[in-house]
């Protein structure tokens, strides 16, 4: 007989084992590393690991009873769904947070205060790790934790808030955890106050800090600081000085013996808005790498197999997935496109049959009839549909207009009502809802960064995904030439004019978003009008300086004089010229103007004096001026760059335009390097021109 004390010795060294190798990765953070490429379980399962490797004893140490609730409140968050069920077809399940969260890949690098995080340069050089959970407890068990805070960055949709949800739930109990979404505390609030308001927010309970970390009795609290770019958006960036208080908090407690360490996530792109603390240590969450996508289409699969398998779909392919890489590499964007093709393989049916202008039409286009459909009855779906699209195409043009990638929700509610499109407002007894939280609040690819000042909610708006507002831009722009184009000749501009297109196009460079001109271009072939927009383009110019500026009077993006108003609107019809054909011929677009290179260069100056640099430079290089040979003998023409994708199909029918491309020399404007000509523009002399090309 097998004694007691024996069957039970297997179970004792395996413990024994893991204790003595958890302590070893702890101490030793090569080992730690080490065993973090060889073992990827712990990834599969959503920092997992991070427990283990964080517990200082074998059983781990109990928590007070008044602290149990803020514990289990954290560790629910991992049977939470990755998204609203109100946003999934019916019947679908969708996996947990805990089967759904894969560990990102990231960058960490050690910043002094005037770094600047939001630029590439800051990362080139840092190795791309995938040790997040030794990384995460080789933070919190350093001295340096309680001094200064991790600050962890990524792109919108990137799982910034998510990371900060799994890793609350999976601290071991020897660590207190308070995540505190700044979107829902008070934004004026110190750093103290905010804990406590979190605190009430999720348990329901008051709880002072001083009494919370003396109930803790020796348990390390982890105060989590969810959305800090949010706070930055919504207060119009008074808040830049807020991680600098971060630190005076945790040096105030650690005078006091009561040591707190910090998390703080943030948008990459408004990171440099902050003041970083000196010797800040930063990291930055990289997207999804192909494994990682495989891994999470995985539990995708699994979690609606049979949704799948009763609708007779196809499961989200990986090939499929990688198609789409520009937003498969995201995580929130990947469940977007999966949520999508889990509507009929929606997704497989648009990538066979279409471009990236068609696939962007119908993943937008679904999302917002999904919403509509809601709301109206089915026969008035189609029109409300359109009517939604172009108040989003609004609040792209006030990003865009705003040279930002974000906007306020009193800047989207001033821009709707100049531009006569504000949501009507139904009777009721509550506080009504503004024309952005009515537009915004009920579509998936748009994110709403929310924090509290005093009773007031601050909210602003931004995309998952900058090409979503390019898309809705140059639909916006394709549809208003497309109805003006539409018009009788003889009333083109008598009766419609251009007074919508003149308010959008005057206050930002169109060029300076190479992703909405492709998508131009793409939407010039799909729909066969390219010709119309160009003439319409080239007669919009040519009478700029006969017809008064007609735009909406209390549309006002930005502060510009006529002067800026008319370069910018001068430039982007240029450039909707240039992109709606191969190449427009220059005396086509300045008739009556025999010395073209001077009338050109006048253009160049007033462009150069009154624009953003790196507008009017993005200009010149993807607008060209060329010398070509014609009929008549050499010419000067306007051609897109040749890297701006979706190369036209059809060739110019314009009669002017039909010659023959002997000289594609790029010179005009440009040297051979590149670089912008300082000095007054060279004025090409045709004769010398033909000698030089023999």
């Amino acid at each position: 007989m097998i004694s007691a004390q024996f069957r039970i010795l297997p179970e004792f060294a395996i413990a024994r084992y893991e204790d003595n190798y958890r302590r070893l990765a702890i101490e030793v953070p090569e080992f730690a590393f080490w065993t973090s490429m060889v073992d990827h379980q712990s990834t599969r399962k959503g920092l997992a690991n991070l427990e283990r490797l964080l517990s200082r004893s074998g059983t781990g140490c109990a928590l007070p009873e008044q602290l149990d609730a803020i514990k289990k409140i954290h560790r629910s968050a991992l049977n939470h769904q990755v998204v609203e069920a109100g946003d999934v077809p019916t019947g679908m399940r969708l996996p947990m947070l805990e089967e759904a969260y894969i560990a990102q890949r990231f960058r960490v690098a050690e910043m002094a205060a005037a770094d600047n995080p939001s630029v590439e340069s800051c990362w080139e050089d840092k190795e791309v790790r995938e040790d997040l959970e030794t990384f995460l407890a080789g933070f919190l068990t350093h001295p340096t934790a309680s001094r200064i805070p991790l600050i962890v960055l990524g792109q919108p949709g990137a799982g910034k808030s998510a990371l900060s949800k799994v890793l609350g739930a999976r601290l071991s109990d020897d660590y207190l955890p308070i995540r505190v979404p700044l979107r829902e505390v008070s934004a004026n609030a110190g750093i103290q106050e905010q804990i406590e308001q979190a605190i009430v927010n999720a348990t329901g309970e008051r709880l002072s800090w001083p009494a919370l970390v003396r109930a803790a009795q020796g348990i390390l609290p982890v105060v989590i600081l969810d959305g800090f770019d949010e706070l930055l958006q919504a207060t119009g960036l008074r808040e830049s000085d807020y991680l600098t208080r971060v630190v005076r908090f945790q040096e105030q407690q650690a005078e006091l013996g009561r040591a707190v360490a910090v998390v703080v996530t943030s948008r990459t792109a408004v990171a440099h808005y902050a003041k970083l603390p000196q010797g800040a240590l930063v990291a930055r969450l990289e997207p999804f790498d192909e494994g990682q996508i495989s891994r999470w289409l995985e539990v995708w699969n699994r979690s609606s197999a049979t949704y799948f398998a009763e609708f007779e779909l196809e499961t989200f392919a990986l090939d499929l997935a990688l198609k789409h890489r520009g937003l498969s590499e995201q995580p929130l964007l990947l469940l977007m496109l999966a949520l999508y093709d889990a509507d009929g393989n929606s997704l497989r049916l648009t990538e066979a049959k279409f471009g990236q202008a068609d696939l962007y039409e119908r993943l937008v286009v679904r999302f917002v009839e999904r919403e509509t459909e809601k709301l109206y009855p089915s026969h008035e779906v189609r029109d409300q549909v359109e009517l939604e699209l172009q108040r989003l195409a609004f609040v792209a043009f006030s990003m865009f207009n705003r040279r930002r990638q974000w906007i306020t929700g009193e800047e989207v509610n001033g821009d709707l009502c100049a531009l006569g499109s504000a949501s009507s407002r139904g009777a009721s007894l509550a506080t009504p809802l503004s024309a952005g939280e009515q537009l915004f609040g009920r579509f998936f690819f748009v994110y709403e960064a929310r924090a509290t000042r005093d009773a007031d909610v601050l909210q602003t708006y931004e995309f998952l995904h900058a090409t979503f507002g390019d898309f809705l831009i140059a639909r916006l722009v394709t549809s208003i030439l497309s109805e003006m184009a539409s018009r009788p000749r003889s009333r083109l501009l008598d009766d419609l004019g251009d007074c919508l297109l003149r308010s959008l196009l005057s206050w930002s460079a169109l060029a300076l978003h190479s992703p909405l001109v492709s998508f131009f271009r793409m939407l010039a072939i799909k729909r066969g009008e390219a010709s119309q927009w160009l003439r319409l383009a080239l007669e919009l110019f040519r009478d700029l300086d006969v017809r008064a500026d007609a735009s909406y009077p209390t549309y006002r993006p930005a502060i510009a004089s006529p002067a800026k108003r008319y370069a910018y609107y001068s430039m982007n019809l240029i450039l909707l010229a240039a992109a709606s054909t191969e190449y427009v011929v220059a005396s086509d677009l300045l008739p009556g103007h025999e010395d073209v290179p001077t009338e050109w260069e006048r253009y160049f100056f007033l462009w150069k004096s009154q624009c953003a640099v790196d507008e009017f430079e993005s200009h010149i290089r993807m607008v060209q001026i060329r010398r070509r040979k014609t009929g008549n003998g050499w010419g000067y023409a306007l051609q897109l760059d040749s890297k701006i994708s979706a190369e036209p199909q059809s060739t110019n029918n314009h009669s002017a335009c039909e010659v023959q491309i002997l000289d594609v020399d790029a010179k005009y404007l440009l040297r051979p390097s590149g670089g912008l000509v300082e000095e007054p523009v060279e004025r090409l002399r045709p004769q010398t021109d033909l000698d030089s090309h023999g």
